[in-house]
């Protein structure tokens, strides 16, 4: 872990931006902060919407940083209460970033953003790059009015579904494959259990299947208007075969029918074959957005 300061900086005089914490009150302008940002700030608009902009050390909340111009937000950035720092500061980065590392008096277990923002955050932080791990990966947004079903799915030859108790079993190694290859760490069975569990619960969650299970995706975010879909997984031997994007698309079809309208994916920059997927389903590549993690 790595460390921060512990003082509040106090709000910027200077000319350019100005920089300040965000409080209760300041809703709306973040709100419309997101909708010029909607697609690398969904993680921030969730958080904030789910715990608010006041930061009393609770599970989720966090301590929130901006860069003003007059009543609009060019700039903002969040410090949460499990260390890590999601940002989308196109103007003003390095006065925001410092802003809310000194302000949380918090840890840095990782950085998420917008991939060139992120590598500058950890430069403006001085934290030790090479010692982090995480790469970029490719950000990528579908209008779901647009959306294309993968042929097998057509041809009723998969079907897709919530996840129910009875899957979990089944899945546990699957999250746990993924999650080694999404960030490089393990994750115990009774956390993958725990976390399936908690998607399940909330209807999150969905299973391709033939004869058998042969893919899952879900929602890493749930939002009105977007979501942004993770967990994305199939087995080697059962890759290539249209399940994992049979299982997208069945749970963007279930967010649909809640009127959401948008939805984004990230993927291996290098995975040819999983963007060719997306690409056939109707997702657009957009920018490099990623996570950097410091060391355990």
């Amino acid at each position: 872990m790595m460390y921060g300061a512990s003082s509040a900086t106090m709000p910027s005089r200077t000319a350019g931006p100005q920089i300040r914490p965000l409080t209760a009150g300041d809703e709306r302008a973040f709100e419309l902060f997101f909708q010029r940002h909607w697609s690398t700030s969904v993680t921030l608009r969730a958080n904030a919407k789910a715990a608010g902009l006041e930061d009393q050390g609770a599970p989720g909340q966090g301590t929130y940083y901006a860069a003003w111009e007059g009543a609009t937000i060019v700039g903002a950035a969040a410090h949460y209460t499990n260390d890590v720092i999601v940002l989308e500061a196109p103007r003003a980065l390095n006065q925001v970033v410092r802003g809310v590392f000194a302000a949380s008096g918090r840890a840095v277990a990782a950085i998420q953003g917008p991939w060139p923002q992120v590598e500058a955050a950890v430069a403006t932080l001085a934290l030790k790059r090479d010692k982090m791990a995480g790469q970029a990966k490719m950000l990528s947004t579908l209008d779901l009015t647009k959306m294309m079903k993968p042929d097998v799915l057509k041809r009723g030859q998969v079907k897709v579904r919530e996840a129910a108790a009875a899957d979990i079993e089944a899945l546990v190694p699957w999250y746990i494959a993924h999650h080694i290859e999404n960030s490089g760490f393990t994750a115990s069975s009774d956390a993958a259990r725990d976390a399936l569990q908690q998607q399940i619960d909330v209807r999150g969650l969905f299973v391709a299947e033939t004869d058998r299970v042969v893919a899952m995706a879900g929602f890493e975010v749930w939002q009105s208007d977007v979501v942004k879909i993770g967990g994305v997984y199939t087995p080697p031997a059962l890759k290539d075969k249209g399940s994992a994007a049979a299982a997208v698309v069945g749970a963007l079809m279930a967010a649909q029918t809640h009127g959401v309208g948008r939805a984004i994916i990230l993927c291996g920059k290098n995975d040819s074959a999983v963007q060719k997927a997306y690409r056939a389903i109707g997702f657009t590549s957009l920018s490099d957005y990623g996570v950097l993690r410091a060391p355990r």
